[in-house]
């Protein structure tokens, strides 16, 4: 979300649920100054209206189950960007387009697949390919990532122009 809110500081998320790192992650929005950009939930009865509501649920579990998660969230139409850990996998497997290797794979992600959202309005194709451009200078520029990371980075944003581009074949 701190890497997000850099492009747009409106971006909002919500964490339901309050596991053993409940209080890590409220230091860490404390940290990061998110406070206006996350909103702790906390324990519900009922996630499933936070899951509808939402644009994308993000997954970026080292470990993971079944994913029963996952799978109720694409069940009330959510898009579900993840690790691909334990049964997220064998979920995925036919759209490993929103399957990530790291953390900075499920930010470009989110860059690339909800700019819409992010920028509270619809880009248009050639808009799109300039944005993708910002994104590929930002990342080569950056002292923040190494070689291999900005390998990785190219390696998906080619996984997104493939995508994008079989996704024109059906417009």
């Amino acid at each position: 979300v701190y890497e997000l809110s850099i492009v747009n500081s409106k971006i909002k998320a919500c964490m339901v649920g309050n596991g053993v790192l409940y209080d890590k992650c409220v230091d860490k929005i404390q940290e990061y100054g998110l406070n206006k950009n996350i909103d702790m939930i906390g324990f519900v009865d009922n996630p499933f209206p936070y899951m509808k509501n939402s644009n994308v649920l993000v997954m970026p579990s080292s470990y993971e189950g079944l994913g029963l998660v996952a799978i109720e969230s694409m069940i009330l139409g959510t898009i579900v960007v993840n690790s691909g850990a334990g049964g997220l996998m064998s979920i995925f497997n036919n759209h490993s387009e929103y399957v990530c290797n790291n953390i900075d794979e499920i930010i470009i992600l989110l860059n690339v697949y909800f700019k819409d959202i992010l920028f509270d309005r619809v880009i248009s194709r050639e808009n799109e390919y300039i944005y993708l451009r910002k994104i590929i200078r930002y990342v080569s520029n950056s002292s923040l990532y190494s070689k291999k990371e900005k390998n990785d980075f190219m390696l998906v944003i080619e996984r997104i122009l493939v995508f994008s581009r079989d996704c024109d074949r059906y417009d």
